[in-house]
């Protein structure tokens, strides 16, 4: 059966148009565009984790803090483990993480096996990769700083049974093209978790790395759906969509039956 809305709520739903309307003629002309704050990322993770209960959110590429800190601010007070690989963004980390006993780091990369591996410092930093930097002359700040030669441990990520113990379990990855690899070594993790946000690629940027069909296709077959796909990096020349966020939450088994 269709529901008429009230005149009231057809009235807020008017004045809310008519604001967003106004607010959007005002940011066009440098280039800005205003979208619902309840579509974005941080109001979906903020509902799911409420929702399902998150008590311990997996910081997958980590850096020196930014993602933790972030969900911090917006109220998140379970438990974090955050994992980086690069030991000068580590040590940030680890100072940033001091004072909060709910959250913990460790210095490592996460992979399809343990062992060790080549870390690729990019001259910005944050592009560092266990992959190969790839983006050609029109991304020259994701270069290898060649003068920075680290070897770093790499673990499984189900070696560290973040979600043997039930505690629901958000896995977040930004590891620069590497999520494939890391979700070669976390089955039984990814298998326990409730949800997954994950940087996404369009195009190639590291050698050998996993793309968005590749990894829509992954976490689907895994049981989760997604919720939200917000723009992250784009180019500013060609406004190309480089980058994406992406948000999942597992099936229910109704909603897994029907699926397909």
């Amino acid at each position: 059966m269709t529901r008429t809305p009230s005149l009231a709520l057809q009235a807020a739903r008017g004045d809310r148009t008519a604001r967003r309307a106004l607010a959007q003629r005002a940011l066009e002309p440098v280039g800005l565009r205003v979208e619902p704050l309840y579509h974005s990322l941080d109001a979906h993770r903020s509902r799911l984790i409420a929702q399902l209960g998150v008590a311990r959110i997996v910081d997958v590429g980590a850096n020196v803090g930014q993602y933790a800190t972030h969900v911090r601010s917006l109220g998140y007070a379970g438990q974090i483990v955050s994992f980086e690989p690069n030991p000068a963004a580590s040590d940030e980390l680890k100072r940033r993480a001091a004072a909060d006993d709910r959250w913990t780091v460790e210095t490592c990369a996460l992979g399809p096996a343990a062992g060790d591996a080549r870390l690729r410092i990019t001259v910005d930093g944050l592009s560092t990769s266990l992959l190969q930097p790839d983006g050609g002359a029109d991304y020259t700040f994701m270069a290898e700083d060649t003068e920075q030669q680290v070897v770093t441990p790499v673990r499984t990520l189900d070696s560290f049974a973040l979600a043997d113990d039930g505690v629901p379990t958000l896995v977040k990855l930004d590891v620069q093209g590497y999520e494939g690899a890391v979700l070669d070594g976390g089955p039984e993790t990814l298998a326990r978790a409730v949800a997954v946000e994950a940087e996404l690629s369009l195009i190639p940027l590291y050698t050998g790395q996993i793309l968005i069909e590749d990894m829509l296709a992954r976490l689907r077959a895994s049981g989760f759906t997604p919720v939200t796909l917000t723009r992250g990096f784009t180019d500013p020349e060609t406004h190309e969509i480089v980058q994406m966020d992406g948000l999942w939450v597992r099936r229910s088994p109704a909603q897994a039956g029907t699926a397909g």
